[in-house]
């Protein structure tokens, strides 16, 4: 999914849920016995660029623009991010409002006209 920073920056993001696979890529596990009493212990982690951060169940894996990772937790990614949807093309938005002519030059639409078009009206 994508998502837009809150108004201008389009980011890549992924939740992150055990249960749930495939993990977000850069998600790795760390396995031990804890001693006493003899329990299983799981921790999960992301590497960036200052090192492995441990991450929850519901935190977003944030993919920066060089590739590098880093987590967000899940109340602080929506207060900041939404959604990002990719907006139709021009032709997709004009045939969707009823113009629907294959022929139709969408461009005189929504390209700008010149000074001089716009003096000969």
């Amino acid at each position: 999914m994508q998502y837009r920073h809150k108004p201008y920056i389009i980011i890549q993001a992924e939740q992150f849920f055990p249960d749930k696979k495939p993990w977000p890529i850069g998600v790795e596990i760390k396995e031990w016995i804890a001693y006493p009493p003899k329990k299983q212990c799981v921790q999960y982690y992301v590497e960036t660029t200052h090192g492995p951060v441990i991450i929850q169940p519901s935190d977003f894996i944030i993919t920066g623009t060089k590739g590098q990772k880093y987590p967000v937790r899940e109340d602080i990614f929506l207060e900041i991010y939404e959604e990002y949807v990719e907006p139709p093309s021009a032709e997709e938005y004009f045939r969707s409002v009823g113009l629907e002519d294959p022929e139709e030059n969408y461009d005189d639409y929504i390209l700008p006209k010149s000074r001089e078009d716009i003096e000969r009206g």
